[in-house]
């Protein structure tokens, strides 16, 4: 029964490639095609507008309830891939460094960036799981004194 079927379905898809097809897709060559209806500028604006006043309405909204909005138009968004390492989820803050290596910008509340030096250099990073144990890290910058003194001795040793 199944060997019957399969002879069935080989003879109903065998392919002419001499033949085209009976039903097929006909297109002129000298034809262009249809046009494409292309959108101008103000259509474009006019079906942006009412989103622009509820952004700007419930901004408004906001601050007047001393609410702080997670994103604000009116302000120069400067986030870009510069800013440093995310410290895990959403929300959670980022650690970044100066060109000279040093631990400088950091962000641990949403929009509030400092760039600042550290002191000493570092951060420590707590990791807690629920229900499971803590684990603590140190993240500095490993300023290799012994690497300096090396080159130091080395400069002196050629002069």
């Amino acid at each position: 029964m199944g060997s019957s079927e399969f002879e069935q379905a080989k003879a109903h898809l065998h392919v002419d490639c001499a033949q085209p097809p009976a039903i097929t897709w006909q297109r002129k060559f000298d034809d262009e095609g249809k046009k494409v209806a292309m959108l101008s500028m103000t259509t474009d604006i006019f079906t942006v507008i009412p989103l622009i006043f509820k952004m700007l309405r419930l901004h408004v909204e906001g601050i007047a309830k001393n609410q702080v909005a997670v994103y604000d138009p009116l302000r120069k968004w400067m986030d870009n891939c510069y800013r440093g390492v995310p410290l895990g989820g959403l929300g959670s803050g980022s650690i970044g460094r100066s060109y000279r290596g040093y631990f400088q910008q950091f962000q641990i509340f949403p929009r509030i960036y400092e760039e600042k030096p550290v002191l000493a250099n570092q951060f420590s990073a707590f990791v807690s799981h629920p229900g499971g144990k803590s684990y603590s890290t140190v993240l500095k910058l490993v300023c290799c004194y012994f690497c300096q003194a090396r080159l130091f001795d080395a400069q002196n040793d050629e002069g």
